[in-house]
């Protein structure tokens, strides 16, 4: 052993040797007190260390709070009180003064009887919730499931619950997109849609710095929105108006970060909102604009028309090269036609009208005959 070693080791075994002078020094007037007096005072102290414990998560600069500090401390100062309580009756039965134990007992029989109340509080489970655990206000990252759970919410502990329900909701979305009309000109076009979701009790700190529910809903809007719109900018609002499976699958890849439908389990969102995602449903797509809402009902009345107006047509100049057929080319193509509009025109005004008032035809011949005959046909399918 080295002269070096020895010195380090004579400077060790006399710092010790001080140590328990000093503290048997200080403790002297402990040693002095009696049985009954040390105990309270160990209990005091104890009850000091415990509200150490419970306060040191109250500093401003501690950002996380731990729950383990709220149990140690109040572990402690469980201990403590039920020590002096056994000391305090001890002392009142053993002495003349137990009746004024049976008056404190009575006056504090209240207080007593409704700490159960205060130290447990319910989570509900009907609907499902869970409980974010609070230390002095401050969220500690962990949460509890339905039940009875212990609180401490006065001081120097303040450890509560932040309830949050777990229920599965259904909450309609509307949004805004621009598509095309012409060259360099938009129309704004109206998305409703739904999606199923609720919060993620994995993911309680995002879901409410993202202001729970109210927040979560114009968080996705905005999403949904900024998604739909790449696309719709670059298309047709006619035909960006029957895409709904094209921006179900956006709105779907846009929150969740998958294209495909799903169903039993929910999906986390890929946004740290802290929720879980169960289905997306688009209800409508319509342009925000009243007059093409007219536009698109009267649309398919005018294409019924056009084709109406296109078979008529077609039938009117089948029937006038018949006719000019069966007269021996007596007329012209261009007279049957007029022969064939008038006798139409006349049949579904229900006039009457002679055969012979056509120009070019007489009061006989092949031609008569078939405008009769298609006159008389019209007539009697009116009827």
């Amino acid at each position: 052993m080295t002269v070096q070693t020895k010195k380090k080791i004579g400077k060790a075994i006399l710092a010790i040797v001080m140590a328990i002078l000093a503290i048997r020094v200080i403790l002297q007037p402990f040693f002095q007190m009696s049985t009954f007096s040390q105990i309270f005072l160990l209990n005091g102290l104890v009850a000091l260390i415990a509200s150490a414990f419970g306060a040191a998560n109250a500093f401003p600069s501690k950002i996380k709070v731990s729950v383990k500090y709220v149990w140690i401390g109040m572990s402690l100062l469980l201990a403590a009180v039920f020590v002096d309580l056994g000391l305090v009756v001890s002392w009142a039965v053993s002495s003349r003064f137990w009746p004024l134990l049976i008056i404190a007992t009575f006056i504090w029989r209240k207080p007593v009887m409704s700490l159960p109340e205060k130290l447990f509080v319910k989570i509900q489970d009907n609907p499902t919730h869970c409980g974010v655990v609070e230390v002095w206000g401050k969220r500690s990252g962990e949460t509890v499931k339905p039940g009875y759970k212990p609180s401490v919410p006065f001081f120097p502990f303040k450890l509560t619950y932040h309830p949050i329900s777990l229920e599965q909701r259904k909450t309609e979305i509307i949004i805004t997109v621009w598509c095309k009309a012409a060259t360099k000109m938009y129309v704004e076009c109206r998305v409703r849609f739904s999606i199923i979701w609720r919060p993620d009790s994995k993911k309680t700190d995002d879901f409410i710095n993202k202001g729970k529910s109210s927040g979560i809903i114009d968080l996705l809007a905005d999403i949904a929105e900024a998604k739909v719109e790449k696309f719709s900018e670059d298309e047709k609002w006619s035909e960006f108006l029957s895409h709904k499976q094209k921006v179900q699958e956006a709105l779907s890849d846009s929150i969740t970060g998958k294209t495909t439908l799903f169903t039993g389990d929910g999906m986390p969102d890929n946004h740290n909102l802290g929720i879980e995602v169960f289905g997306i449903l688009v209800d409508d797509i319509e342009p925000v604009s009243d007059d093409l809402k007219i536009a698109m009902l009267q649309l398919p009345m005018e294409q019924a028309q056009r084709i109406s107006q296109h078979y008529q047509a077609t039938t009117d100049r089948t029937s006038a090269q018949k006719l000019v057929e069966l007269s021996g080319d007596k007329i012209s193509l261009k007279d049957a036609m007029a022969m064939i509009v008038e006798v139409r025109l006349l049949d579904e005004a229900k006039a009457v009208k002679t055969i012979t008032d056509f120009k070019g035809l007489g009061s006989a011949g092949a031609g008569g005959s078939l405008i009769a005959a298609m006159s008389q046909s019209g007539k009697g399918g009116g009827k």
